[in-house]
């Protein structure tokens, strides 16, 4: 089942208010642990510090964190496919010629970034790069020519 851009931020949202919860929890416990110290009886109450610090700290940091860098992963996946299917869209719209400066402006990217995307490992193989008479660069992507 694919997730939904509206779902997707919601599971992003929840997971880094459990990071930045888990922060705040532990640093709290630890605190709490530092103040426990200076009581009259302080292994009376360490016990439940620490399993506080547990459950309300390091449990709900250490998953947040954990989600949120296979969040951030997933997002940076779906990025480069969208820049790979916006690649081959114009490719296809301009039977298989595709120009740095058309990319960038369709992509609304610098020229460098646009020249680094098409002579990248992700369009490697596909496209091959032409120079034309006025000595400008373009990629022909051969299985969409006409």
């Amino acid at each position: 089942m694919q997730m939904t851009k509206k779902k997707y931020g919601c599971m992003k949202r929840f997971w880094d208010i459990m990071f930045f919860g888990g922060i705040i929890g532990t640093a709290s416990f630890l605190i709490a642990m530092i103040a426990i110290l200076f009581y009259p009886k302080p292994m009376e109450s360490l016990p439940m510090t620490l399993m506080g610090l547990v459950f309300y700290g390091v449990i709900p940091g250490g998953l947040g964190w954990y989600f949120r860098k296979k969040f951030a992963k997933a997002e940076d996946e779906y990025k480069n496919m969208l820049i790979q299917r916006a690649i081959y869209t114009l490719a296809k719209a301009n039977k298989g010629i595709v120009k740095i400066s058309d990319l960038a402006f369709s992509l609304s990217i610098p020229y460098d970034e646009a020249k680094e995307l098409l002579s990248g490992p992700s369009i490697a193989g596909m496209a091959q790069a032409e120079i034309d008479e006025d000595g400008f660069v373009y990629f022909v992507f051969p299985e969409l020519k006409d």
